[in-house]
Parts: C-alpha cells; sequence; structure tokens
C-alpha cells in the first residue's frame, strides 16, 4: 500500500510541481519573448459586433488557436503571416445570424473560407462564444495542418543518463511514441541531414539531502541553420528511489510538456 502510495505522490508532484521556464505562457509574455513578428497567423478584427464582444470573441479565438500549436497574434502582423477575417452578418428575413471566416496568405492567393450559423443569434453569450472559437480553431488547425507535411527533427544528443543503467533507452521509445503522435518523425544522427531542426537534450541529476534527487531537463533546439532558437528547461526534486521505480511515467512527463513548446517554436523559425 504505502509503494503505490509513493508512486501516486510523485505523479501528483510531477503534474504540479514541475517546474517549466516556458516561452510562451501567455499573450502578454509569449508574443516579445518570440518577436511576434515571425507569427503564424494574425487574427483581424471581427466586422460587424460591438466592441466589447469583438473583443472577448476575438480573446477566444487567439487562446483556442494557440491551443492547438499554431502560434498566433491579434496584435501583432507581418507580411508572411496568414490573415482571419471574421465578419458577422444578419439575415433577418430568417431571423438569423452567420459568422464567415476567410482565412488567407498575402503571398497566396489561396483563400479559404467558413460559414457558420450563430447558436441563439447570440455573441454576448459566452458559451456561445466557446462554441463559435473552437469551431473556427478546428477549421484554422485543418488548414494549417494540411499544408504542412510531417516534422523531422535530428536528436543530436541525450547527456546526462550514463550512469542510471536503462534510462535513456526507456527515454528514446517514449519520445519516438510522443513525438509519432505529433507527427514529428526523430531522425536518428547517422540518417541526419542538414535541412532538419535538431535537439540536444541535456540531464543533470544531483543528490540532495534526505534520500532526494534534484533532476534537471535542457532542451536546446536549433533551427536548420544550426542557430539556436529556444532553450526550454525542466526541474523537480523527489525521492531517488523513485527515479527507477516509475521512470517510463516522470520521462513521458516530461516530453509532453516539452511538446506544445517545441512545436511553437519550430513552427515559427521558417
Amino acid at each position: 500500500m504505502i509503494k503505490y502510495l509513493k508512486y501516486i505522490l510523485c505523479i501528483f508532484c510531477l503534474l504540479g510541481c514541475f517546474e517549466i521556464n516556458k516561452p510562451f505562457e501567455d499573450d502578454k509574455i509569449a508574443m516579445p519573448d518570440i518577436k511576434a513578428i515571425n507569427s503564424s497567423l494574425y487574427i483581424n478584427e471581427i466586422v460587424g459586433l460591438h466592441s466589447k464582444t469583438e473583443n472577448e470573441l476575438r480573446k477566444k479565438i487567439y487562446h483556442r488557436i494557440l491551443n492547438k500549436n499554431i502560434i498566433t497574434s491579434y496584435k501583432f502582423f507581418n507580411r508572411n503571416s496568414y490573415i482571419l477575417k471574421s465578419t458577422v452578418v444578419e439575415y433577418k428575413s430568417l431571423n438569423k445570424k452567420k459568422i464567415i471566416i476567410s482565412l488567407h496568405s498575402p503571398i497566396s492567393k489561396d483563400i479559404k473560407k467558413l460559414e457558420l450559423f450563430i447558436p441563439d443569434n447570440n455573441l454576448n453569450n459566452i458559451q456561445t462564444q466557446e462554441i463559435v472559437s473552437e469551431r473556427i480553431a478546428e477549421f484554422v488547425k485543418n488548414v494549417f495542418y494540411k499544408k504542412r507535411a510531417q516534422k523531422k527533427i535530428n536528436i543530436n544528443a541525450i547527456n546526462g543518463l550514463e550512469n542510471y543503467k536503462g534510462l535513456k533507452s526507456v527515454f528514446v521509445k517514449k519520445l519516438n511514441y510522443l513525438f509519432t503522435k505529433q507527427s514529428i518523425v526523430i531522425v536518428n544522427a547517422d540518417n541526419s541531414i542538414k535541412n532538419n531542426y535538431s535537439i540536444i537534450i541535456n540531464f543533470y541529476i544531483k543528490e540532495v539531502k534526505q534520500e532526494k534527487i534534484n533532476l534537471r531537463v535542457n532542451w536546446e533546439i536549433y533551427n536548420k541553420n544550426n542557430e539556436l532558437i529556444g532553450d526550454l528547461k525542466q526541474e523537480n526534486t523527489f525521492l531517488k528511489s523513485l527515479l527507477l521505480e516509475i521512470w517510463p511515467e516522470i520521462s513521458s512527463k516530461i516530453i509532453e510538456m516539452s511538446l506544445n513548446e517545441i512545436n511553437i517554436l519550430t513552427n515559427v523559425d521558417k
């Protein structure tokens, strides 16, 4: 019983206490940190709504799209950004309201459109805003992901696990599995080519008092020109015995908590 309680406690700590120096935590921090001139999508003002409702809905759309690993801004624009335009139209004879969305690139003639009837004709309603923003985010996701082939990333090195037998092989298996679910193909150094992104993962394991260890993980993400574009750091302290006992769970959590930032960084830096 005590053994299982230890497992539960450690997983809880991993969920709640892992400190990650995230480069993108919210819109106030995210845009300056990634130099928003590289944003992939700009959300234009929504035509046909009162200012307060327009602002609320645009922010919801922004957060929904950002959560789908598409770097997004409603404050900054650059000439390479796709533009999301929306207009609310009222059909009085039908007693219906519709929002018409178009997605296009300034450097391309390709335009994708989506038309949605607004539930209850009321975009002042928070629940209606959530429904509409999710539909728009899914539309954007489908357009973006269709345009992108599988992403290839070289894992140049995984350092710091040499003194712990078997940990590296477990971590690599988890890495392959979880990256594949995100349409990321890991390329071994022997098969790598110069125009792939690359990552170096450094583990630092230090014994501290009371049979505990401090685990730090540093992800260095490089672009296709081998220039550093991101430095992601994770850290936690827990019982030394748990490192070996639940390493598969620890590995999964480390990788899952890094994927969003890796996706954003490699989407931004083209």
